[in-house]
């Protein structure tokens, strides 16, 4: 089953601005130092106390994110070409 819904263009709100995103491995150790468990996607908003934290947590739902982002940057900026 997919993690991701797949939609053509469609009204989505401008919501809040992204001063900065990380893209790393989450553990459950508070240090870092810890097995990594799922590919996080870390969120910092403008007007937003803290962050917002995505965890991919299987293969799959990290495959499926790729997948999704490369068919709507192919959308919004054409195939790529060689």
């Amino acid at each position: 089953m997919s993690h991701i819904s797949r939609h053509g263009p469609r009204p989505i709100p401008d919501g809040l601005t992204i001063k900065q995103y990380t893209v790393g491995q989450w553990c459950r150790s508070t240090d870092g130092t810890g097995k990594p468990e799922a590919v996080a996607i870390c969120l910092e908003l403008d007007g937003f106390a803290g962050a917002l934290v995505m965890r991919l947590k299987t293969r799959r739902a990290v495959d499926d994110m790729i997948a999704a982002l490369r068919e709507h940057r192919d959308g919004v900026f054409g195939p790529q070409q060689n």
